[in-house]
């Protein structure tokens, strides 16, 4: 009788100890899941000409975004500085943001000669999206992210291409 008390005593331990395991080690697979993913890319509708909407929420990779005015002098110099640099850009997706229409936005791309670039995006978004996410700026403002949607720097205001290299 003592034997079965004991064997029986140590298969619980046993079938105690097993059924535990799987609990801790589901414990853990939860706590990476709950992990909250970090995204520093604001909240702005972006507009394709075609009409189709995103969010600049949902860019992957490597994003440049850059708010401006087609007729912003400021904003046409640091697009000629791009021009002059596009090798440097080429690990980024740079994303023009306006809210002139497409047919400016066409021009000043070819003007610039940033057109036809893989890389290099013209969409428009909505002023109220754009101050409500990013509060009050200057044209142009250019936001850095990595590929894991972390802001590496913001420059308010016309910024010489070679400060936005460094962080390239």
């Amino acid at each position: 009788m003592k034997k079965w008390i004991v064997g029986g005593l140590i298969a619980s331990l046993c079938g105690l100890h097993f059924s535990c395991s799987p609990k801790q080690e589901k414990h853990a697979e939860t706590q990476k899941i709950d992990q909250p993913e970090i995204n520093d890319l604001p909240a702005i509708i972006l507009i394709e000409e075609n009409g189709t909407q995103f969010s600049t929420r949902t860019l992957d990779g490597n994003v440049i975004l850059i708010l401006f005015g087609a007729s912003c002098d400021h904003c046409q110099r640091e697009a000629t500085q791009i021009h002059e640099n596009l090798k440097e850009f080429e690990s980024y997706t740079l994303y023009f943001i306006s809210m002139d229409p497409f047919p400016i936005l066409h021009q000043f791309a070819k003007d610039y000669g940033i057109n036809d670039q893989p890389n290099i995006h013209f969409v428009r978004a909505d002023g109220g999206s754009v101050f409500h996410a990013l509060g009050y700026m200057q044209t142009p403002t250019i936001l850095i992210y990595d590929h894991n949607r972390k802001l590496l720097k913001r420059f308010d205001g016309e910024t010489k291409v070679q400060e936005i290299l460094k962080l390239l």
